[in-house]
């Protein structure tokens, strides 16, 4: 399945980022912009370079490593368009270890948010 053009709206039910809410669009092959709505009066958005590997028809997995300067963080997502689990791997989370997550999602056509509830988009 193609990703770029696509919104996936999920949250965290699993692991250590557990209630954590994302609104992330694809837009292109390549590059996309995570927004953290987790506390709607406190988003936070990147632009990120991602790779992505098909493992199924049915299963993709994507990844990316942010900025030293930020976070510094490397992210690991799986992504099963049948069932719409999300699993995921977050490297660089914690000092000792690394954080596995786990969720559903939801995705939509379009890379349109709305940029009045502090979401960044494509542009």
């Amino acid at each position: 399945m193609n990703l770029a053009g696509k919104t996936i709206t999920h949250s965290w039910s699993e692991g250590l980022w557990a209630g954590a809410s994302f609104v992330t669009v694809f837009c292109s092959e390549n590059e996309l912009v995570w927004n953290n709505v987790t506390n709607p009066d406190e988003v936070t958005a990147e632009r990120e370079t991602y790779v992505r590997v098909d493992l199924s028809d049915d299963i993709a997995q994507i990844s990316w490593r942010e900025s030293p300067d930020t976070t510094n963080l490397g992210l690991i997502w799986t992504l099963n368009f049948a069932t719409n689990q999300i699993t995921g791997v977050i490297v660089n989370a914690m000092p000792e270890q690394n954080v596995n997550v786990a969720g559903t999602f939801t995705m939509t056509d379009g890379v349109q948010v709305d940029t009045a509830l502090g979401l960044t988009g494509c542009s």
